[in-house]
């Protein structure tokens, strides 16, 4: 909270300024236009993981299972691939 001046004293007037042209428009426009590239490089890396992993992933879900069911787990998750 910000007190009144002491007596006497007028408070100092401050304005504001807008940043001139080009770098205003830039800085307006990058949240929209940064949130659509960050998401569009994303794909790629996630695609890539998604390939790579893929054997990783089947191993991890079938351990998911007691071992009395994992034989049929397994064969579950390997029918249900294209």
């Amino acid at each position: 909270m910000i007190g009144s001046p002491p007596a006497g004293k007028q408070p100092v007037p401050v304005e504001v300024q807008e940043s001139p042209g080009l770098s205003r428009v830039v800085s307006a426009g990058s949240g929209a236009v940064g949130e659509v590239l960050l998401a569009v490089s994303f794909i790629p890396f996630l695609v890539y993981f998604m390939l790579t992993w893929k054997d990783h992933a089947h191993s991890a879900t079938v351990q998911l299972f007691p071992k009395e069911h994992r034989l049929t787990a397994f064969r579950t998750v390997e029918e249900s691939q294209p």
